[in-house]
Protein backbone atom coordinates (compact mmCIF):
# COMPACT_ATOMS: atom_id res chain seq x y z
CA UNK A 1 0.00 0.00 0.00
CA UNK A 2 1.63 3.55 -1.26
CA UNK A 3 1.37 7.23 0.00
CA UNK A 4 1.85 10.29 -0.86
CA UNK A 5 2.51 13.15 1.19
CA UNK A 6 3.51 16.89 0.56
CA UNK A 7 3.13 19.60 2.94
CA UNK A 8 2.83 23.72 2.50
CA UNK A 9 2.10 26.45 4.75
CA UNK A 10 1.38 30.29 4.83
CA UNK A 11 1.98 32.12 8.09
CA UNK A 12 0.26 35.69 7.94
CA UNK A 13 0.57 38.21 10.54
CA UNK A 14 -0.54 41.43 10.75
CA UNK A 15 -1.92 40.95 7.14
CA UNK A 16 1.29 40.33 5.67
CA UNK A 17 1.94 37.14 4.22
CA UNK A 18 5.22 35.01 4.38
CA UNK A 19 6.23 31.32 3.75
CA UNK A 20 7.28 29.06 6.48
CA UNK A 21 10.90 28.01 7.08
CA UNK A 22 11.60 24.89 4.35
CA UNK A 23 12.79 23.13 6.72
CA UNK A 24 9.46 23.10 9.08
CA UNK A 25 7.49 22.76 5.96
CA UNK A 26 9.66 21.35 2.81
CA UNK A 27 7.14 21.80 0.08
CA UNK A 28 9.61 21.84 -3.01
CA UNK A 29 11.86 18.78 -1.76
CA UNK A 30 8.57 16.56 -1.21
CA UNK A 31 7.26 17.93 -4.41
CA UNK A 32 9.56 16.58 -6.89
CA UNK A 33 9.74 13.02 -4.70
CA UNK A 34 5.75 12.62 -5.48
CA UNK A 35 6.33 13.36 -9.33
CA UNK A 36 9.08 10.43 -8.97
CA UNK A 37 6.39 8.01 -6.96
CA UNK A 38 4.03 8.95 -9.06
CA UNK A 39 5.47 8.21 -12.65
CA UNK A 40 6.67 4.64 -10.59
CA UNK A 41 3.01 3.66 -9.38
CA UNK A 42 1.64 4.19 -13.08
CA UNK A 43 3.57 1.00 -13.30
CA UNK A 44 2.15 -0.81 -10.20
CA UNK A 45 -0.86 -2.94 -10.35
CA UNK A 46 -4.21 -1.34 -9.05
CA UNK A 47 -4.67 -3.76 -6.24
CA UNK A 48 -0.94 -1.75 -4.74
CA UNK A 49 -2.51 1.17 -5.63
CA UNK A 50 -5.74 1.08 -2.95
CA UNK A 51 -4.20 3.93 -0.88
CA UNK A 52 -2.74 6.60 -3.06
CA UNK A 53 -2.70 9.14 -0.03
CA UNK A 54 -1.85 12.51 -1.12
CA UNK A 55 -1.73 15.35 1.54
CA UNK A 56 -1.10 19.28 2.13
CA UNK A 57 -1.18 21.23 5.02
CA UNK A 58 -1.46 24.72 5.65
CA UNK A 59 -1.94 27.06 9.09
CA UNK A 60 -1.85 30.80 9.43
CA UNK A 61 -2.13 33.49 12.41
CA UNK A 62 -4.54 36.35 12.79
CA UNK A 63 -3.38 39.38 14.97
CA UNK A 64 -4.32 38.99 18.58
CA UNK A 65 -7.89 39.62 19.48
CA UNK A 66 -10.16 39.84 22.50
CA UNK A 67 -12.01 36.60 23.06
CA UNK A 68 -15.56 36.69 23.56
CA UNK A 69 -16.86 33.51 26.06
CA UNK A 70 -19.72 32.25 23.79
CA UNK A 71 -22.04 28.90 24.33
CA UNK A 72 -22.12 27.35 20.29
CA UNK A 73 -24.74 24.37 19.27
CA UNK A 74 -21.84 21.23 18.44
CA UNK A 75 -23.00 20.13 14.42
CA UNK A 76 -23.83 16.77 14.02
CA UNK A 77 -20.74 14.42 12.62
CA UNK A 78 -21.27 11.93 9.82
CA UNK A 79 -19.85 8.70 10.91
CA UNK A 80 -16.50 8.88 8.93
CA UNK A 81 -16.13 12.63 9.62
CA UNK A 82 -16.50 11.32 13.31
CA UNK A 83 -13.86 8.98 13.16
CA UNK A 84 -11.59 11.29 11.63
CA UNK A 85 -12.02 13.39 15.26
CA UNK A 86 -11.45 10.10 17.64
CA UNK A 87 -8.39 9.38 15.40
CA UNK A 88 -7.22 13.48 16.14
CA UNK A 89 -8.26 13.78 19.54
CA UNK A 90 -6.57 10.46 20.37
CA UNK A 91 -3.21 11.53 19.01
CA UNK A 92 -3.51 14.90 20.94
CA UNK A 93 -4.46 12.85 23.80
CA UNK A 94 -1.43 11.51 24.12
CA UNK A 95 0.82 14.13 23.68
CA UNK A 96 -1.05 15.82 26.62
CA UNK A 97 -3.30 18.43 24.25
CA UNK A 98 -6.62 19.28 25.08
CA UNK A 99 -9.44 17.49 22.60
CA UNK A 100 -10.30 19.63 19.76
CA UNK A 101 -14.74 20.10 19.31
CA UNK A 102 -16.70 20.32 16.03
CA UNK A 103 -17.28 23.59 15.21
CA UNK A 104 -20.18 24.69 12.35
CA UNK A 105 -17.80 27.25 10.81
CA UNK A 106 -14.82 25.19 10.39
CA UNK A 107 -17.26 22.18 9.10
CA UNK A 108 -18.98 24.35 6.58
CA UNK A 109 -15.66 25.89 5.32
CA UNK A 110 -13.95 21.99 5.28
CA UNK A 111 -17.29 20.89 3.49
CA UNK A 112 -16.96 23.72 0.67
CA UNK A 113 -13.26 22.69 0.03
CA UNK A 114 -13.77 18.92 -0.15
CA UNK A 115 -16.43 18.86 -2.58
CA UNK A 116 -14.80 21.62 -4.73
CA UNK A 117 -11.36 19.81 -4.95
CA UNK A 118 -13.18 16.24 -6.08
CA UNK A 119 -15.94 18.36 -8.48
CA UNK A 120 -13.38 20.78 -10.05
CA UNK A 121 -10.88 18.05 -10.30
CA UNK A 122 -7.77 19.66 -8.33
CA UNK A 123 -5.69 19.39 -5.09
CA UNK A 124 -4.52 22.39 -3.21
CA UNK A 125 -5.28 24.98 -0.70
CA UNK A 126 -6.79 27.32 -2.62
CA UNK A 127 -10.16 27.89 -3.79
CA UNK A 128 -11.64 26.77 -7.14
CA UNK A 129 -11.99 30.36 -8.04
CA UNK A 130 -8.20 30.91 -6.81
CA UNK A 131 -9.09 32.84 -3.34
CA UNK A 132 -6.82 31.62 -0.53
CA UNK A 133 -7.05 29.31 2.17
CA UNK A 134 -7.12 32.16 4.90
CA UNK A 135 -10.41 34.15 2.91
CA UNK A 136 -12.24 30.64 2.70
CA UNK A 137 -11.69 29.61 6.48
CA UNK A 138 -12.76 33.74 7.31
CA UNK A 139 -15.85 33.80 5.19
CA UNK A 140 -17.21 30.67 7.35
CA UNK A 141 -15.41 31.36 11.06
CA UNK A 142 -15.69 34.73 12.42
CA UNK A 143 -13.59 35.59 15.37
CA UNK A 144 -10.52 33.58 14.62
CA UNK A 145 -7.29 33.82 16.24
CA UNK A 146 -5.51 31.30 13.97
CA UNK A 147 -6.21 28.50 11.91
CA UNK A 148 -4.43 25.89 10.29
CA UNK A 149 -5.78 23.31 7.51
CA UNK A 150 -4.11 19.93 6.16
CA UNK A 151 -6.25 18.04 3.39
CA UNK A 152 -5.67 13.98 1.72
CA UNK A 153 -6.85 11.91 -0.82
CA UNK A 154 -6.84 8.43 -1.52
CA UNK A 155 -7.64 6.12 -4.32
CA UNK A 156 -10.29 5.02 -4.28
CA UNK A 157 -10.81 5.31 -0.57
CA UNK A 158 -8.88 6.36 2.12
CA UNK A 159 -9.54 5.71 5.94
CA UNK A 160 -9.27 7.77 8.62
CA UNK A 161 -6.36 5.74 9.91
CA UNK A 162 -4.99 5.58 6.97
CA UNK A 163 -5.24 9.08 6.84
CA UNK A 164 -3.99 9.95 10.74
CA UNK A 165 -0.82 7.78 9.32
CA UNK A 166 0.21 9.49 6.50
CA UNK A 167 -0.38 12.92 8.41
CA UNK A 168 1.54 12.51 11.18
CA UNK A 169 4.56 10.86 9.20
CA UNK A 170 4.94 14.06 7.51
CA UNK A 171 6.31 17.16 9.88
CA UNK A 172 4.28 19.63 8.54
CA UNK A 173 0.84 17.84 8.89
CA UNK A 174 1.98 16.43 12.31
CA UNK A 175 2.71 19.94 13.56
CA UNK A 176 -1.10 21.25 12.60
CA UNK A 177 -2.37 18.36 14.40
CA UNK A 178 0.00 18.50 17.60
CA UNK A 179 -1.06 22.81 17.56
CA UNK A 180 -1.61 23.53 20.98
CA UNK A 181 -3.51 26.39 19.91
CA UNK A 182 -6.72 24.97 18.26
CA UNK A 183 -9.66 24.65 20.28
CA UNK A 184 -12.62 23.84 17.35
CA UNK A 185 -12.09 22.18 13.98
CA UNK A 186 -14.01 21.25 10.89
CA UNK A 187 -13.73 17.85 9.26
CA UNK A 188 -15.68 16.62 5.56
CA UNK A 189 -14.47 13.24 4.40
CA UNK A 190 -16.11 13.22 0.62
CA UNK A 191 -16.40 10.50 -1.69
CA UNK A 192 -16.84 10.29 -5.40
CA UNK A 193 -17.41 7.42 -8.19
CA UNK A 194 -15.11 9.33 -10.72
CA UNK A 195 -13.35 12.33 -9.90
CA UNK A 196 -11.68 14.41 -12.57
CA UNK A 197 -8.05 16.29 -12.95
CA UNK A 198 -4.48 15.19 -13.48
CA UNK A 199 -4.54 14.29 -9.54
CA UNK A 200 -7.62 12.00 -9.44
CA UNK A 201 -7.45 10.74 -13.42
CA UNK A 202 -11.35 9.61 -13.35
CA UNK A 203 -10.71 7.27 -10.62
CA UNK A 204 -12.81 6.52 -7.38
CA UNK A 205 -12.00 9.18 -5.20
CA UNK A 206 -12.05 10.02 -1.16
CA UNK A 207 -10.96 13.26 -0.56
CA UNK A 208 -10.21 14.70 3.13
CA UNK A 209 -10.20 18.34 4.46
CA UNK A 210 -9.81 19.18 8.02
CA UNK A 211 -9.82 22.65 8.77
CA UNK A 212 -8.43 23.99 12.90
CA UNK A 213 -8.72 26.58 14.42
CA UNK A 214 -9.28 29.15 17.72
CA UNK A 215 -10.93 31.89 18.26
Amino acid sequence: MGGRAGAAAVALVAGAACAASASGYPGHTVAAKLAAKRAHGAAVARRSERVLGALRGAAFRAPAAASTPRTRARPALSAVDRAMLVEINAVRTRHGLRAVVPSRGLMNAARRHSLEMVRNGYFSHSSADGSSFESRVRRYYRGLRSAGENIAFGCPELSAAEAMSLWMNSPGHRRNILDPRWREIGISVVHVESAPGPDYRGDPTTVATTDFGRR
